[in-house]
């Protein structure tokens, strides 16, 4: 009888132990790899369901039988480079701040006029004719504003994926590459949470044309070339550090794993690019310059990218249309859809490159609403000089070196 009371006020004495000293212990250790802020007290994940999470969207791209890819709008020249894209980001589908909720309708109506209405080059390009052979556009994060699969249905019925296969009347025209943004990961969510938008993002790739390298759907990173331009998307941000985000109670609201970004596009680089001296263009849903990048983080990439040919940083976040450098780099802030807000000047933005092995040409699109009262159609008109432009001297060989 006293062995056992022995052994059960061990047994006792080893629990009240666990449960204080090894559980600050436990408490204290390090934050999952990459972390910026250490996981303080306990952790507030509530467990947010949806039946239309567990849905897998149904895709029905116009595929090339030859390939089983998305057709390719033009065939890649690696002797000569003439690459025309449109860029924007932060479509947010599902966001409930606006009364308007047709942002994207419009913006899908003013991406196709620049097909369907023959628009001309801008002045500052100095080119004659109409704008042609538009590769695809490029949409830089945000895609949803709860990273919901009902919201991603929205985009991928707005924006479709190979051209002109959407599901809503009317849908985009050209090839889409898009990339992940902080939106579109979930909130409450264990930082090895599986996020449906970011698959999608993933199982997308599998069909797009000209895709050089992927990771696996979920982690969704790509790269592709279009003649002797070499893309890579790296997503929210080029870095392998996590970001926390807070709640006002001070608990975890969301991990937004870059699910080492930096480590792919180094690989990338290296494996693609190599001493070629091709131009690249990164596209990513922070600027570089952006506050939600850390200063370590900036260095860090900087240090990846220094010794290659990069011609342009294309990012999202801000919902605003500007350009600026990093390290002599230029930096693209492509605008979007939200035409009735202060910061965009109430008009919609996107972003047109014409890249050459000479010149990097870039022109800020902007696009306002003309709303008929009496019959409550709203129609759009194109400002296709109106904005910030730029027409830049670059250097890219005709004839390019192995990598």
């Amino acid at each position: 009888m006293l062995r056992s009371n022995c052994r059960f006020f061990t047994l006792l004495a080893l629990f009240i132990f666990l449960m204080t000293g090894c559980g600050h212990y436990i408490s204290s250790l390090p934050a999952p790899l990459g972390t910026q802020a250490n996981l303080n007290g306990p952790v507030d994940m509530p467990q947010i369901s949806s039946p239309k999470d567990e849905e897998s969207l149904n895709l029905n791209p116009i595929i090339d039988t030859t390939t089983n890819k998305c057709p390719k709008v033009v065939e890649n020249n690696t002797e000569r480079t003439s690459v025309n894209f449109l860029a924007f980001g932060d479509s947010q589908f599902g966001i409930k701040t606006d009364r308007d909720q047709d942002y994207n309708t419009l913006n899908v109506k003013a991406l196709n006029e620049v097909f369907e209405s023959k628009l001309a080059w801008p002045k500052n390009f100095h080119l004659s004719g109409d704008i042609n052979e538009i590769r695809g556009v490029l949409i830089a994060g945000d895609l949803t504003d709860h990273a919901r699969l009902h919201e991603f249905d929205s985009f991928e019925k707005h924006y479709g994926l190979c051209g002109g296969d959407g599901k809503q009347k009317g849908s985009l025209k050209y090839p889409v590459y898009e990339g992940y943004g902080n939106h579109d990961y979930r909130n409450y969510r264990n930082f090895d949470h599986k996020h449906k938008v970011i698959e999608q993002v993933g199982e997308r790739t599998e069909l797009r044309s000209d895709i050089i390298t992927k990771t696996a759907k979920n982690r969704a990173h790509y790269s592709w070339q279009w003649d002797n331009i070499h893309f890579v998307n790296v997503n929210v941000k080029p870095s392998d550090q996590m970001e926390l985000r807070f709640n006002k109670r001070g608990k975890i609201k969301k991990y937004i794993d870059p699910y080492q970004a930096l480590t792919f596009l180094e690989d990338d680089l290296k494996e693609n690019v190599g001493l070629s001296q091709k131009g690249v263009v990164i596209m990513m849903h922070y600027p570089p310059q952006n506050k939600r990048l850390l200063q370590s983080e900036r260095d860090d990439f900087y240090e990846v990218i220094k010794n290659y040919n990069v011609i342009a940083i294309v990012a999202g976040h801000s919902h605003r249309s500007r350009r600026s450098t990093f390290h002599g780099i230029d930096v693209f802030e492509v605008g979007g859809p939200f035409y009735n807000r202060k910061s965009s000047g109430y008009k919609g933005h996107f972003a047109l490159f014409k890249i050459t092995n000479e010149n990097l040409k870039v022109q800020d699109i902007q696009w306002e609403v003309e709303h008929d009262k009496s019959t409550g159609v709203k129609s759009i008109k194109i400002l296709n000089d109106l904005g910030w432009s730029l027409n830049k001297e670059i250097n890219i060989p005709l004839k390019q070196v192995a990598p």
